[in-house]
């Protein structure tokens, strides 16, 4: 308690000895309108300075209380109040707004009790006399206050709602920015609880804290100056209850932001459960397993709860340690105000101590208040964390074409230099298209000591088709993924037309290609709107349908119920596989790509529809001059190919015409080809 006051002490000297210190800090890793530059002199004039004074004393109290306690490595201490705070500057005029007709709304508040004094000394005949005056006076004021307070709720409500919309913005622009590596570490429900529940949890606490942080300090330092003015004797009864309530409150606040944290972690994990296991219901129920899907949900609502309780125990403990405190400073208020007031010699009335009492009480529970305040915002401290998490990470590696929109280009960080230094070259049109993996070498981050590619040299030429063979786990989709830059490989280079993609724009390099992959996903719309997700602005349904004529697709497509417009589901859900397959080639070939990735597409195809779309895909790769990279395990896709790479390995151990392969006896083709058949007819029995 003495190293708080102290440290409380020495804020405020600083405070008047450094007029510097009360700019705000500047994130530079903070998307712009999260980002706040130092004060003027003048800003003190402007709405926000009631905001900006609570925020530089509760920045510069947990400063240097932080600076004296023991250090720690726990990350959320190394979170301030301050940046939470700070979340509300982009609405600096409403909730400066709201904040004035809060202090209007507890300054007028703050003159019912000594009116109140004032009516018990008129009725015991020891006051003036003139009581509808009196009670006029009060009515004004309390019209004044109502209309205040309604101000403040809507103000406040409304800059709650777009901080919301604010944060809820940069966090999505923040976690689609990522590499891809960054979503294969973390779980899609963690993430989406982060939006779903951190967001509000943050912007909610923050400005309800606000308006009650100041009513409370307002209706504290008015009932300390009246208590002082009433009966400076009495006062000092009244203020030895004032260190056991802020004890109570550091202590509850510490306990409060542990606990949050861990709630928070449990129920991202919950939503986790129930986002993966809904959007897999088919094969939950194929396999019977809803009752254990439920029993492992349960077992982790249950953790949350059992959190939730500790966090009801704490409150109960501080909320009645509060109350006991100012309880008992009342108690000898009225003790010695009796005293007082009976006493012939003390100038004290009953109306006097009428007042002082209700003072007495207003400065104990506002000051109480200002403790659940802060522990509240303290448990927001978790959510924040939760959120300045993602959006202080650079990502490792260029990923993202809206990076630039939420990163400050004044970032001195090797990936920022090497976004934009590095990444904005673009090919000339008709340029050569020319695919090159020179000595590539590849882990994925997750198993750094699984190398998946170990020195693969592989060319595909404009109008050539190579086809990739090998093994399972031998790094065919792997080959996909780098060159679309989901991945950059550890070792060697990949080109296109002789220049390193490293050194193109990502943007750019991706609408030059088009991948296809084994399970595509298609998103919740028409098949029409599926296909246009490949294109930017307006895309005419003429360009659609000619992509699904080259795709062969277009009289799948004219069979389905409502036919461009017919509804494909969640995830592709109300289409067959084969379906979702060609309406996903459709969408490769609607922008006309250079570069076209097949991963397996034809796994879900029966024969005559992969003749067809095997056919379409030849012609594609002819008429548009695209270099054709296709993952095949089907025969008639290797026979398809001009080429056909064979991975063993980690590398391309054999490259030629299937044709060439299949004549030669030791083939790793054959081989592998004549391995198939042997089971499959193993299998047979």
């Amino acid at each position: 308690m003495l190293r708080f006051v102290a440290s409380f002490r020495t804020a405020l000297v600083r405070r008047a000895s450094h007029p510097s210190r009360l700019a705000l800090p500047s994130d530079p890793r903070l998307p712009y309108h999260l980002r706040f530059r130092p004060l003027s002199s003048t800003a003190s004039s402007k709405p926000l300075s009631i905001l900006t004074r609570i925020q530089r004393l509760v920045s510069s109290a947990t400063q240097s209380l932080n600076a004296s306690a023991t250090p720690s490595d726990d990350p959320e201490r190394k979170l301030q109040l301050s940046r939470l705070l700070s979340l509300a500057r982009p609405e600096k005029r409403l909730v400066g707004f709201a904040l004035s007709a809060q202090l209007v709304s507890a300054s007028s508040i703050m003159l019912f009790p000594l009116a109140l004094g004032k009516v018990v000394d008129t009725v015991t005949g020891t006051g003036p006399t003139d009581l509808n005056s009196l009670v006029l006076i009060m009515g004004g004021v309390f019209s004044v206050s109502a209309i205040a307070s309604a101000t403040r709720v809507a103000a406040m409500s409304l800059a709650g709602s777009r901080i919301s919309r604010q944060l809820r913005v940069s966090l999505f622009h923040s976690i689609l920015r990522q590499e891809t590596a960054f979503f294969d570490k973390r779980q899609s429900g963690e993430l989406i609880n982060r939006l779903s529940s951190d967001v509000p949890l943050v912007s909610r606490t923050l400005t309800e804290n606000l308006a009650k942080i100041l009513r409370n300090a307002v209706t504290s330092a008015s009932s300390m100056s009246l208590i002082l003015y009433l009966s400076p004797k009495l006062s000092l009864v009244t203020i030895c209850s004032i260190p056991p309530i802020v004890g109570f409150a550091l202590i509850f606040g510490r306990t409060a932001r542990r606990l949050s944290r861990e709630l928070v972690d449990a129920l991202a994990a919950a939503t986790q459960i129930a986002a993966e296991r809904t959007g897999a219901i088919r094969t939950v129920r194929t396999f019977g397993a809803e009752e254990e899907e439920s029993n492992r949900y349960t077992k982790r609502v249950d953790e949350t709860y059992n959190l939730a309780k500790k966090v009801a125990i704490a409150d109960g403990l501080y909320s009645g340690s509060v109350q006991l405190s100012a309880q008992m400073s009342l108690l000898g208020v009225l003790w010695f105000g009796g005293r007082m007031v009976t006493n012939p010699a003390d100038p004290m009335t009953i109306g006097a101590l009428t007042s002082f009492a209700m003072y007495a009480v207003n400065l104990g529970v506002s000051i109480s208040a200002m403790g659940t305040s802060y522990g509240q915002l303290t448990r927001a401290l978790g959510a924040g964390h939760r959120i300045f998490e993602v959006l202080d990470r650079d990502p490792e590696g260029y990923s993202s074409t809206i990076a630039d929109k939420t990163v400050s280009s004044q970032s001195t960080s090797r990936t920022s230099d090497m976004e934009t230094e590095t990444s904005m070259l673009t090919l000339q049109p008709g340029y050569d298209a020319t695919v090159r993996f020179n000595n590539v070498h590849f882990h994925y981050p997750t198993q750094p000591k699984a190398s998946i590619l170990r020195g693969v040299d592989l060319e595909v030429r404009p109008g050539e088709i190579v086809a990739i063979a090998g093994g399972s786990g031998s790094g065919k989709s792997t080959i996909g993924a780098l060159l679309s830059r989901l991945y950059d490989p550890t070792e060697g280079r990949i080109s296109i037309g002789g220049t390193s993609i490293a050194d193109i724009d990502t943007g750019w390099l991706r609408s030059q290609i088009a991948v296809v992959s084994q399970e595509p996903i298609l998103f919740d719309g028409t098949v029409a709107e599926n296909i246009r997700y490949a294109m930017t602005g307006n895309v005419s349904l003429e360009v659609v349908q000619n992509a699904a004529r080259a795709a062969a697709s277009h009289e799948m497509i004219m069979a389905l119920p409502r036919q461009y417009e017919t509804k494909v589901g969640e995830r592709g859900s109300a289409l067959s596989g084969g379906q979702r397959a060609r309406t996903a080639l459709c969408r490769a070939l609607v922008r006309e790509p250079r570069v076209l990735v097949l991963d397996e597409h034809s796994a879900a195809l029966d024969a005559e529809s992969e003749r067809a779309v095997g056919q379409a895909v030849h012609n594609a790769a002819t008429d548009l001059n695209m270099a054709v990279v296709t993952i095949a395990h089907r025969t008639s896709s290797l026979r398809r190919a001009n080429r056909v790479a064979v991975l063993v390995d980690g590398k391309v151990a054999e490259l030629d015409s299937y044709v060439n392969l299949m004549r030669k006896p030791q083939s790793h083709l054959r081989r592998m080809l004549v391995a198939d058949v042997s089971a499959v007819y193993q299998d047979r029995g």
